[in-house]
């Protein structure tokens, strides 16, 4: 919390007592901030070139949301100060690069994730930054959140955000850093909750976040629009299992033919180089059920030379087996797009990491679902 005296009036009557001011220049660049390693990290690709997009869309945010909790009162959004009788809040790392540059370097630096944040008061004015736009956004969301009793709506909350409107709103709360421990956080729940909650994985929301390419799509049928396809269905009790169906069974995945007749459609080798994405999330489908044919319960030798079976360790057995596939998939996929991050989701049989040597460019990722 601010000081008696630092505290900062930004309405009075309903009337703005304070203007936005935005950082548009180059200095809220990614590559100013972030070096190697970090600057490698998938969400620093899959955002580069978007800063200017995500940092005009926090200062938005804001301005909604401060005349929406003032009971109407009109914030006005510039790029450089125009009223010397109205306070400031300054938006990116532009204006703090100065003033804040220990908690700039702090932000960008080592582990944990790309989109921390730092709020501080200064000679009457409030900054929040972050070394990357959408931490920016989240000092935005947390600054509004810890200054007014606003509860976000969750999802398609009928009761909507509940708030109680302040037209004399001041901020007594406006002197933290905060960098949040994980890199990639996601959650469902409609936009409108996900960013003041601090997604950063949104799908479809290029103001803000990044997405993962991919999903459930270990099988070529989803791309091909069909449950019909029955080619190389998971056999139990040595009959095929049919018709194929994400939510019934995987497919017979040691097949040797089963990679040539995958690969065309997920993940189009041929075009892969083309279509933009870093990376491509091969989750496996949305079932538990395994193929019982002679190649797919073979022994798997694991990295300390033991022999895995299905009847002695069917998680890890079969967890072997689908890694085992995947590293089949990312060789491949290596010679055509070298470095591309072959993924994959933590999920039913790749929740464990597999006792088998996996690929270094293949990254798994943790899914907990609410």
């Amino acid at each position: 919390r601010l000081g008696f005296f630092d505290r900062v009036r930004l309405a009075k009557g309903g009337v703005a007592q304070a203007e936005i001011v935005v950082d548009l220049s180059d200095d809220i660049l990614l590559d100013n901030w972030f070096k190697k390693p970090v600057a490698d990290r998938l969400v620093i690709k899959q955002t580069r070139g978007a800063e200017r997009r995500q940092a005009r869309a926090a200062a938005y945010e804001l301005q909604k949301w401060l005349k929406t909790l003032t009971g109407g009162a009109e914030f006005p959004v510039v790029e450089r100060p125009t009223d010397p009788d109205k306070c400031k809040i300054f938006l990116g790392a532009g204006f703090a690069k100065d003033l804040f540059a220990d908690d700039l370097r702090a932000l960008a630096e080592g582990e944990g994730g790309v989109d921390g944040f730092a709020v501080r008061e200064k000679d009457g004015d409030i900054y929040i930054f972050g070394a990357h736009p959408m931490g920016t956004s989240n000092g935005v969301f947390t600054f509004l959140e810890n200054n007014t009793d606003v509860i976000w709506a969750m999802a398609d909350d009928p009761d909507g955000t509940v708030f109680t409107p302040d037209p004399d709103l001041t901020a007594v709360w406006g002197d933290a850093l905060e960098k949040p421990a994980f890199i990639v956080r996601g959650w469902q729940g409609g936009i409108d909750w996900m960013r003041p909650n601090r997604t950063n994985f949104i799908l479809r929301d290029p103001d803000y976040g990044f997405s993962l390419y991919g999903g459930h799509c270990l099988s070529p049928q989803y791309s091909q629009f069909t449950e019909g396809i029955q080619d190389f269905n998971a056999k139990v009790s040595g009959v095929p299992e049919k018709p194929w169906h994400e939510y019934a069974m995987l497919c017979c995945l040691a097949d040797p033919a089963f990679p040539k007749y995958a690969w065309q459609t997920l993940p189009a080798l041929k075009e892969i180089r083309y279509c933009g994405a870093f990376d491509w999330v091969f989750g496996m489908d949305d079932n538990c059920g395994v193929c019982e044919c002679a190649k797919c319960t073979a022994p798997i030798r694991t990295a300390d030379g033991r022999m895995l079976t299905p009847d002695k360790d069917y998680q890890g057995y079969y967890g072997a087996w689908f890694y085992t596939y995947l590293n089949k998939l990312d060789n491949e996929i290596q010679k055509v797009f070298p470095g591309f991050m072959t993924s994959t989701i933590a999920y039913f049989y790749a929740a464990s990491y597999p006792p088998i040597k996996v690929n270094k460019t293949i990254v798994p990722w943790l899914c907990t679902y609410y």
